[in-house]
């Protein structure tokens, strides 16, 4: 890896920007998920945002989706800063979000 100070993101500690070299595939997998759970004492509107950055999302394997139990109406959105958002309003018991496992 060659470090420069040209284009790219800076590591905001020396100025520099770390590359990879042109031509070598980017095939490395990283596993991200969750598994969530909120013990609400009353009805709570809830804003989640556990989404991988839009911008990002052609670097996915697969479509990013939510499961909320119980079974909630859930809606999404894209806030101001391009963060995929989801809206719900949960009930007064235990709820839990992860991601949809295919």
């Amino acid at each position: 890896m060659r470090l420069g100070t040209e284009q790219g993101e800076s590591d905001g500690r020396t100025g520099m920007t770390a590359r990879l070299p042109i031509g070598l595939p980017n095939d490395m997998l990283i596993k991200i998920g969750f598994d969530i759970e909120f013990d609400l004492r009353g009805p709570t509107p809830m804003v989640l945002m556990l989404f991988v950055h839009p911008s990002r999302e052609k670097d996915l394997r697969r479509a990013q989706e939510l499961h909320v139990e119980p079974d909630l109406p859930v809606s999404y959105y894209t806030d101001l800063f391009g963060n995929r958002c989801a809206r719900l309003l949960a009930p007064a018991r235990p709820i839990c979000a992860s991601p949809l496992r295919h």
